[in-house]
């Protein structure tokens, strides 16, 4: 139950960072294709931890993609520092 909590989170955070790469980032095109890959892969973990508790060791597997997920935030956010 608490990985779809996380998984919803995530989800949102992956939506903001969709909308701010969309309408509010101004940076050279190298950079914003890098944040689009990112957003992606964001969001394809995110589905995968929606999945979580359907696979045999569902706490490995969501604590695997949420570190994995974590990990993909800081690259979003790297940039935007």
């Amino acid at each position: 139950r608490n990985m779809q909590r996380v998984a919803g989170v995530s989800g949102a955070l992956g939506v903001g960072a969709a909308a701010y790469g969309a309408h509010g980032l101004k940076c050279d095109p190298e950079y914003k294709r890098s944040f689009d890959n990112a957003n992606k892969m964001h969001f394809i973990h995110t589905g995968v931890l929606v999945a979580a508790p359907l696979f045999p060791h569902p706490l490995i597997t969501g604590g695997v993609v949420r570190n994995g997920n974590s990990g993909l935030l800081r690259c979003l956010l790297h940039g935007c520092t």
